[in-house]
């Protein structure tokens, strides 16, 4: 397993330190888990990222652009 710092995760995602907090944060309710287990840490008090776990849940992503169409669609223009 190959460790990553919040900054090195943020980076290989595309956001913001700060954002990517958020989002693992939202997924984690969802029940992804991109954090790697606290006794992989060198230091409790760095979140460390699990660089494969990162990495199989950006592949699994939809591609940039619109997600949904048609009736479904929300925000943008009419």
């Amino acid at each position: 397993m190959t460790l990553l710092t919040t900054a090195q995760a943020a980076e290989l995602v595309g956001v913001k330190p700060t954002s990517l907090r958020g989002l693992v944060s939202r997924l984690r309710k969802a029940g992804i888990e991109l954090q790697a287990p606290k006794s992989a840490w060198p230091d409790l008090r760095t979140p460390m990222y699990d660089e494969g776990a990162l990495r199989e849940w950006m592949d699994s992503r939809p591609g940039r652009g619109n997600w949904t169409s048609g009736e479904d669609r929300k925000g943008g223009r009419a």
